[in-house]
């Protein structure tokens, strides 16, 4: 006896349902959609030694650098999104470079007379 597609979906809503539990709301309501396409799933990690992390950040800069972070994004082909994310990585790739007090100091100072002016 063939299972209808209700029963398909019923069954596999039922298999989720014992392997995780319930979810309350959310969970009883969930229903496969047939009719989607097929989605693109990230490359697994024992795969390549990327990692995509999502994170909420916010950029506070000035708006002349916000403006030139735009156009290198713009002149590289590419989201700022994308330009960014390269930034950070390089910026995680990095060697440690020791900086003295005095040093860090000394570039905070002349950062903060950069925005005062």
């Amino acid at each position: 006896m063939s299972r209808t597609r209700d029963e398909q979906i019923d069954a596999v809503h039922a298999e989720i349902i014992g392997e995780h539990g319930s979810l309350g709301d959310y969970m009883a309501q969930l229903r496969p959609d047939w009719s989607a396409g097929p989605v693109e799933l990230p490359t697994e990690a024992a795969e390549t030694d990327e990692v995509v992390v999502s994170l909420p950040v916010t950029l506070r800069l000035p708006a002349a650098a916000a403006d030139r972070l735009r156009d290198r994004a713009t002149e590289a082909g590419t989201e700022l999104d994308e330009l960014v994310s390269r930034w950070v990585t390089l910026e995680a790739e990095a060697d440690d470079t020791p900086i003295t007090r005095d040093e860090l100091l000394a570039a905070l100072e002349r950062a903060h007379h950069r925005r005062s002016a």
